[in-house]
């Protein structure tokens, strides 16, 4: 009997140990949550103490471990709320009477399970492998501004550069000007704007210098993305290492002081696309710019009472600053001053050759000079000053032939008929000025070897014909030609040649007569879309003119920098089209003849967003009427269309109401009335809009009975 109850019992016991587990399972929940409670606020603790000991250290940042970690003591307290929801519930069977068993064991195993998973974290956190790693470099390291620095022109061209850096079709923009008008500064600020910190991985900063080496420049660069390098690795090792860090991050190359070309592959700097930026100060890239920054400078030093004004667009250096530069910049006693400054003195030619050779710039202007050596050994010479020197007649042919460094030259006022074939040898000249030169005749072929010319005065002179060479000159920035003002002759600009001028920003053309047709010179600028500023003077010519698709022209003409302030006073016909960024037509004051003859006047922007008003309150003065009281007598048709932020046509009504015969609006939401001197305008018979619903409902009028007499010359189409 006893040999049956054996085998039986063992039977039974291993039969209860599953059961008896499960109902254990079941048993006292509230003990077991209590208990689950007490784990997660201990591992919550924990957690705690962690992240406090983290946070005191700033040079730290936990690594990937801990933050794994973190994770899934984040999941697990997410699972014990759900646990105490369920719990919350205390689930009943047969019809609430008895507690539902199975609900309770499948509770108290999630339970037990996350006790287990509480405790297993519990031991990870003990991190014997560490849970910090060094911190990686700053996106951009805060730079110390001048407390002395003007903010509105910084702010201007910091405007201009994020809008560059925020376009995906930039990838390097260049800061232009001379020193001290703030191009470090703006850097500086950039470099310091969280919205940069945020866009780039790494912001690095390099102050290149005229002496900067491709070795410096990668010592910098290394240094601050951390890259070990050596004093004796070459630099193709270098510029791999800088390379293989580089290639897979957004990052933004700030190179300040910038004074000749760099290859930056030299140097190890990957390809830029659209994650990389490159900003550079030194490089000019835009006229506006730089017309901005000296204008700023001028106004600052006069200011300070280093400059003194003389008339409207004038200023003069005081006599006594004026010899105190010239003692500190003069070579005399000092063999470090390279500049010669022989203004002014009327004493002819001043020459010394060893000492010309160390010259870097030379102003010989207003010096009466009458001749010239044959030619110049000056090598590192980058200015020359020769205008207003009316007795200078001719330029010795070899006269530029060693003078390969020349960046600028200026021979305004002065009688030259030509330039020397040698003109070709400047290879780096970046401006050639000819203004007032009015005995000039001919613009030699050689000119077409400039390639790196970025500005080209010619205003006053007495070329027929420009070379077809001129075609060359891709970067271009700015071209101002116009013949002398006694000078009535046709003068040809071969087809294709402005066209070709694709780096223009800033067009002037004055002449009387052209040999080629108006309209197929106009044709020609709209393929330049770099323009920001046109002037177009054809005095003999009455012809339609168009200007459209030119992306950042903000005016159409300046009427304080017209001279005798008329601004085309012959033109009958204006279309403005496809102009995103203008603002105004006229800016400043005009003379009484600007737009006199103009005979129809048409907006058809469709992208202009920016034009509110067609002439604004300030841009006619009342001493610039006409005693007819009409600023543009003969104006007859004006057609606007989709200017969203047009909201009134009354001074431009105000100045053509003894003229105006059709008035077309259509697309102008934000125009809400009409002028009501309408009804007294003596000629209108027209008055177009897009539909009967403008009329009625768009339009606001104060009086019914205006609405009611003009709306017999409604026309819709």
């Amino acid at each position: 009997m006893e040999n049956c109850i054996g085998p039986v019992w063992d039977l039974i016991k291993l039969m209860w140990a599953p059961v008896g587990r499960r109902i254990q399972l079941a048993r006292r929940l509230g003990e077991k949550i209590e208990n689950l409670d007490a784990e997660a606020r201990y591992l919550s603790n924990r957690r705690q103490d962690i992240e406090r000991e983290l946070s005191s250290d700033d040079d730290k940042v936990p690594n990937a471990v801990f933050k794994g970690w973190i994770d899934d003591v984040e999941k697990i307290e997410q699972r014990r709320r759900e646990i105490k929801d369920e719990y919350a519930q205390n689930k009943k069977c047969l019809l609430g009477l008895f507690p539902d068993i199975k609900w309770r064991m499948s509770l108290g195993k999630c339970i037990e399970e996350a006790v287990v998973r509480i405790g297993e974290l519990q031991e990870m956190s003990k991190f014997e492998g560490g849970i910090v790693l060094d911190a990686p470099p700053p996106a951009a390291e805060f730079l110390q501004l001048p407390r002395t620095m003007e903010p509105a022109p910084i702010n201007r061209t910091l405007q201009k550069v994020l809008a560059h850096i925020r376009s995906e079709k930039i990838h390097q923009i260049g800061i232009w000007g001379m020193g001290g008008v703030g191009k470090t500064t703006v850097l500086k600020a950039l470099n310091n704007l969280s919205e940069i910190s945020i866009t780039f991985e790494i912001v690095i900063w390099v102050t290149v210098s005229s002496q900067g080496s491709v070795e410096k420049i990668q010592k910098d660069v290394a240094k601050r993305l951390s890259v070990d390098v050596n004093d004796a690795d070459p630099i193709h090792t270098v510029a791999n290492k800088i390379y293989q860090n580089l290639r897979s991050k957004k990052f933004l190359l700030l190179l300040d002081d910038v004074w000749r070309s760099l290859d930056l592959g030299d140097i190890g700097i990957p390809n830029l696309n659209e994650q990389e930026k490159e900003g550079l100060t030194g490089g000019a890239k835009s006229i506006i710019d730089g017309y901005n920054k000296g204008r700023d400078l001028l106004n600052t030093l006069v200011q300070k009472s280093l400059l003194e004004k003389v008339g409207y667009s004038r200023c003069r250096m005081h006599d006594l600053l004026r010899d105190l530069a010239l003692i500190i910049t003069s070579p005399r006693g000092n063999n470090d001053n390279k500049f010669l400054v022989r203004a002014g003195l009327r004493d002819g030619w001043y020459g010394n050759e060893e000492e010309w050779k160390r010259m870097k710039r030379i102003s010989l202007m207003s010096n009466a000079l009458g001749t010239l050596p044959e030619s110049l050994d000056c090598p590192i010479l980058s200015t020359l000053f020769l205008q207003h020197n009316l007795r200078l007649q001719t330029i010795p042919n070899k006269f530029f032939q060693h003078l390969a460094e020349l960046r600028v030259l200026d021979l305004s006022y002065t009688s030259i008929r030509s330039l020397p074939s040698s003109i070709s040898s400047l290879v780096n000249l970046q401006g050639l000025y000819l203004n007032n030169s009015e005995a000039l005749a001919e613009l030699p072929s050689e000119v077409g070897s400039l390639k790196k010319l970025e500005e080209l005065q010619m205003i006053a002179v007495a070329v027929q014909r420009l070379p077809f060479d001129i075609m060359n000159l891709n970067r271009l920035i700015s071209f101002i030609f116009s013949t002398a003002y006694h000078l009535i002759t046709t003068v040809d600009i071969p087809a294709g040649v402005i066209k070709s001028l694709i780096s223009l920003e800033q067009l002037q053309i004055g002449v009387k007569l052209l040999q080629s047709a108006h309209v197929a010179m106009l044709d020609e600028v709209a393929c330049l879309r770099n323009l920001t500023k046109i002037r177009l003077s054809f005095p003999k010519a009455s012809e339609f003119v168009m200007v459209w698709s030119c992306d950042d022209i903000e005016i159409l003409a300046n009427g304080d920098e017209s001279e005798g302030g008329d601004i085309l006073a012959d033109l009958e016909n204006l279309k403005l089209s496809c102009l995103p960024k203008l603002r105004a037509i006229i800016e400043g004051q005009p003379s009484i003849r600007s737009f006199s003859n103009l005979n129809s006047l048409r907006l058809d922007t469709f992208t202009c967003d920016r034009l509110e008003d067609i002439f604004e309150e300030n841009e006619i003065e009342p001493e610039m009427i006409r005693s007819d009281g009409h600023q543009l007598p003969r104006l007859e048709l004006l057609e606007l269309q989709s200017l969203p932020k047009l909201v009134s046509i009354d001074k431009i009504v105000s100045l053509a109401s003894a003229s105006i015969e059709e008035i077309w609006i259509r697309k102008c939401i934000n125009v809400k009335s009409l002028p009501s001197s309408l009804v007294d305008a003596p000629k209108l018979r027209k008055i177009g809009g897009s539909s009967s619903e403008w009329w009625d409902e768009e339009l606001e009028w104060e009086d019914n009975a205006i609405k009611h007499r003009l709306q017999l010359l409604l026309s819709v189409r």
